[in-house]
């Protein structure tokens, strides 16, 4: 941790200034994360016109697709950490040795996956589900679509280390022409056109092969093109620092069992929702589908507030580290509060688009309109924990508040509410939902205890 008070004199940024630079890195962000869940969304639909045995094999399989996706995003936050700090230092020499630091341990967790995914795929889906139907139609989409894994992987990688450097253009390109590509090739391969047979599951699988070597050659040229400093060479490679690699590792496992022990507590919330009714899980699967569109604006504010900070904190201005998450902290409690009065006067119309009961439709009302009041506390603090804690190398803590939120304070309240209290759904969205008011509470203490910000280079 860095010596707060002695590291420089007073500066601030003016609130004009601070708009300015995080618009330019926020607003690409968000429309990168927005044209990915619309991406997930039309998959589902698309898939589902096959019927309930492929968008549940189908399903299965993009749950393995998840857990992979779990480890690379923690080797890719670790790296984005360490160039964010190296960009604010002006080192492009180690940008280019971490970025090669991340593929290497990226393409271990991807050839245990892969190999798994291509041999196994028939024991990996029967892990979920005893339908032979679904289990055949999973396999034949896994172990096809396992292929993809490591393109998929490299170009997060060089994405977010492209986002720390400010070349946030450059990655919302390669996603715009990889999702679209998907978006075109799923509808010819699954359905078939003109001279193009229809291969229903396989052909999805196909696409998402073809849209992500598009997307990661897409990425690959223009960084080389323009030999930006995260242009590895082969050297790059070969290179092994002791003290670096304790590092990084340090820094890279937090994130990972973060993500891990995160993603499980949400999977049981789901579980607490199935074992109380039908309706109960098929509304809170709208209302998550609500809010993640909703909240892709929080997570492009959190990361485009990562990469300043490290910026700056590269650079040892931690002062304006600091300011900077401040000012940070009041615009996503301004923007939080914005969005979820829209949420709120939506909602009825959203509603509209789907085609459940009327008991559906009104449990979703009342998680909405407690999400609301919640989604101010939601967005504080993935703003503290993904942009300011993570990019200030304050992963540890990140873990403890984060998962432990979740397994010591949402899943007790959640299963007390549900099962002794027997309280409606939206009050036991509510019980579930209070881990964000204890997550909150700690992290403003750790946040203006400034015990968060370490020079990690």
């Amino acid at each position: 941790m860095v010596n707060f008070e002695l590291a420089e004199k007073e500066i601030v940024l003016s609130y004009k200034s601070y708009f300015n630079q995080i618009f330019k890195l926020m607003i690409p962000i968000a429309l990168q994360n927005l044209l990915l869940t619309s991406l997930n969304l039309i998959d589902t639909v698309m898939v589902g016109q096959l019927g309930d045995v492929a968008i549940a094999g189908c399903g299965i399989a993009n749950q393995i697709y998840f857990l992979l996706n779990l480890f690379v995003f923690g080797v890719t936050s670790a790296t984005a950490i360490f160039t964010s700090q190296f960009w604010g230092a002006s080192d492009i020499e180690n940008i280019k040795k971490t970025t090669a630091a991340g593929i290497k341990f990226v393409i271990i967790f991807v050839f245990f996956f892969e190999t798994i995914s291509f041999l196994f795929p028939s024991f990996l889906i029967s892990l979920f589900t005893k339908d032979k139907m679904v289990i055949s139609t999973g396999s034949m989409y896994l172990k096809i679509v396992s292929f993809s894994f490591l393109p998929m992987s490299i170009s997060f990688i060089f994405s977010y280390v492209l986002r720390t450097m400010h070349f946030v253009k450059i990655s919302l390109l390669a996603s715009i022409i990889g999702i679209g590509l998907n978006t075109i090739l799923n509808y010819f391969l699954i359905f078939g056109f003109l001279f193009i047979p229809a291969m229903g599951v396989k052909g999805a699988a196909i696409a998402t092969i073809i849209a992500r070597i598009v997307e990661l050659s897409t990425l690959l040229f223009f960084i080389y093109l323009k030999n930006l400093p995260c242009a590895v060479r082969l050297k790059h490679f070969f290179i092994n620092e002791k003290g670096f690699l304790g590092k990084f590792i340090k820094i890279t496992l937090p994130v990972i069992l973060n993500e891990m022990l995160w993603s499980l507590g949400v999977t049981i919330y789901t579980v607490i929702y199935a074992r109380i009714s039908t309706p109960a899980v098929a509304a809170s699967n709208i209302a998550l589908t609500i809010e993640r569109f909703a909240f892709v604006f929080f997570i492009g504010l959190a990361n485009a507030s990562a990469v300043l900070i490290g910026n700056y904190i590269g650079k040892k201005e931690y002062k304006v580290a600091n300011d900077l998450a401040k000012k940070g902290l009041l615009f996503s409690l301004i923007l939080g509060v914005v969005i979820g009065l829209i949420i709120y006067l939506l909602t009825p119309y959203i509603l509209i688009l789907f085609k459940v009961s009327t008991e559906v439709k009104q449990i979703v009302k009342g998680m909405m309109l407690i999400y609301c009041f919640i989604l101010t506390f939601r967005a504080e603090n993935v703003l503290l924990i993904v942009g300011i804690f993570r990019s200030g190398g304050d992963t540890t803590f990140s873990l403890v508040v984060d998962a432990g939120s979740v397994w010591f304070c949402g899943i007790p309240l959640g299963l007390f509410a549900a099962f002794i209290l027997k309280l409606p759904v939206p009050l036991v969205f509510l019980a579930i939902s209070s881990e964000e008011i204890l997550k909150i509470t700690l992290s403003l203490i750790r946040f203006f205890k400034k015990k968060w910000i370490h020079h990690l280079i």
